[in-house]
This record gives C-alpha cells, structure tokens and sequence, in this order.
C-alpha cells in the first residue's frame, strides 16, 4: 500500500495489489496527485509534492474500477479516533 498524508485534509492511499493499471486516476485528476514513471512499472504512483492539492472530490476513488484507492478525509480519521476513545 502506497499512501501520502493530505496537508491538514487527510491521507491518500493506493492499494497496489489491487491496481490494474488503467490509469483513470492519472487521467482524472486536474491536480496531478497522480503519475506514472517514465521507464518504470505501469502502476501510478502518488506525487508526493503534489499530493496537497488535492480538492478531496474522490474521482479517482469513483473511476477506480477495482476499488484500489482510498481517500480519508481527516474529519473521518478525528471521527475515528473520538469513537475508538483515542
């Protein structure tokens, strides 16, 4: 799992086990939070200087057709850690 925290707005992850590779989530995002390296393996990657742009408006998650990404929005993680007393 490949994941990036979202500057005060959360965490973004990748599940490359999952990822097939087509690419939607390169295509989608007008922040270009995600890329594929030139020369290497076909799996994006999250640009890590990038990554604080993102909006949080989840095309990516919704164009994933195998459900590899994930974006936790950091009201979500505060929720989590009220509810588990942390």
């Amino acid at each position: 799992i490949q994941e990036e925290p979202i500057s005060g707005k959360g965490m973004v992850r990748m599940d490359l086990s999952r990822c097939v590779s087509c690419q939607n989530c390169v295509v989608i995002c007008p922040h270009e939070i995600w890329f594929r390296e030139e020369g290497g393996d076909s799996l994006p990657k999250i640009h890590n200087v990038q990554v604080d742009s993102c909006s949080l408006d989840e095309e990516c998650v919704r164009l994933c057709p195998v459900h590899a990404i994930q974006i936790e929005k950091a009201s979500d993680q505060e929720k989590i850690i009220d509810d588990e007393g942390y």
